[in-house]
């Protein structure tokens, strides 16, 4: 178990949640975590810390937890987790 919530909770909760519903609807159009991630480096600068979060949110998209979410909950989920501080 790790706890992911306080490195990507320093971003701002509405642009997490819109990234992790973007992340999911790559995920749902067949993408590879690699294209995933080539995409995220044309969006974000290697190195800051809204890359390191939006590449952590990545990762949890493609585990277990992406295996759960749609596209809308997982905006929600990552909302409502750095809300509450998990």
């Amino acid at each position: 178990w790790r706890d992911w919530s306080s490195e990507v909770c320093s971003s701002d909760l509405e642009d997490i949640g819109r990234f992790a519903s973007e992340g999911m609807r790559w995920r749902e159009q067949g993408l590879t975590p690699r294209e995933a991630m080539a995409r995220l480096q044309q969006l974000q600068p290697e190195g800051s810390v809204e890359f390191k979060n939006m590449r952590t949110v990545l990762m949890l998209i493609w585990g277990g937890y992406g295996d759960a979410w749609t596209v809308e909950s997982a905006g929600d989920t990552m909302r409502k987790d750095c809300e509450a501080g998990r």
